[in-house]
């Protein structure tokens, strides 16, 4: 840190843009996107798991005397993945996720025009207030009970 404010304003904006903009940028990204694929992935196996059970109740209505009926423990699993997918919070984070990261793709865009310090600084904290309003979003998601939605009242 201390060896990095010693560079020149160029050093240091690239620096900071590659090892903490780009950084933080991809790394928000990648987890909108994970969390995307895996709630699109859920709702699959929900989706498949309902469409077979459904088809096993059609096939017992149409051919009577089959002794298996495994819908209702097929909608059990069903259940059961749904509740998973809302543990996991997939969705919730989808969105957040890739508005940190839009915000940060925005600043950095805005980074390279930058050449002078006090705009630079600027860039810094605009930067670091967007991870950090993000992170306090996350921590406070984490605390609150499924289901739970709360507004500041500021």
């Amino acid at each position: 840190m201390r060896s990095a404010r010693l560079l020149g304003l160029p050093e240091r904006k690239q620096l900071y843009i590659r090892d903490r903009l780009q950084d933080q940028f991809t790394w928000y990204e990648s987890k909108a996107a994970n969390n995307r694929e895996q709630a699109d992935n859920w709702l699959y196996v929900v989706l498949g798991i309902q469409v077979v059970a459904l088809a096993i109740a059609i096939l017992r209505i149409l051919i009577s005397g089959v002794p298996l009926n495994p819908v209702s423990i097929l909608m059990t699993v069903a259940s059961g993945a749904l509740a998973w997918t809302q543990a996991k919070r997939h969705e919730d984070l989808t969105e957040p996720y890739a508005l940190a990261a839009q915000e940060l793709r925005e600043l950095a865009a805005l980074a390279h025009d930058i050449s002078d310090a006090e705009t630079f600084e600027k860039l810094v904290l605009d930067v670091e207030e967007a991870i950090s309003r993000e992170h306090t979003m996350w921590r406070a998601r984490r605390s609150l009970p499924l289901g739970i939605v709360t507004h500041s009242r500021q």
